[in-house]
């Protein structure tokens, strides 16, 4: 008899632990799905933000909005992680990252521009 009941608790206790663990993971899937949407958001208002300034073409929209994308998302993990020093540090390195890659997709009037919008936020 003690054999049953303590066969029950264990298959009990295992039961409710797999549902836990099904819960966390279905949480963790859904935080990320939101930074991934919010990066996306992100990235097109940025994009859609530097169309008409710079004068961008349909291939340097994609290049932009896919290098927006990318560095939202970096930093959108980065947020859920990080304390606050590493928060900074990381956007730093990523803004350097920004800069490099904007250099490589804008022509030099574009890239010039950029800077100077750059300066006001």
């Amino acid at each position: 008899m003690k054999k049953n009941i303590l066969l029950i608790a264990a298959a009990t206790f295992l039961f409710l632990g797999n549902q836990s663990m099904t819960a966390q993971t279905k949480i963790k899937k859904e935080t990320q799905s939101a930074v991934i949407q919010k990066s996306n958001i992100n990235a097109k208002e940025k994009t859609m933000n530097l169309i008409r300034p710079l004068g961008l073409n349909d291939k340097q929209q994609e290049q932009v909005y896919s290098l927006f994308e990318k560095t939202e998302e970096k930093m959108g993990r980065a947020g859920t992680e990080a304390d606050a020093k590493q928060l900074e540090a990381k956007q730093a390195k990523i803004d350097q990252y920004i800069m490099s890659k904007m250099k490589e997709i804008l022509n030099e009037e574009q890239y010039n521009k950029y800077l100077e919008l750059v300066k006001d936020f």
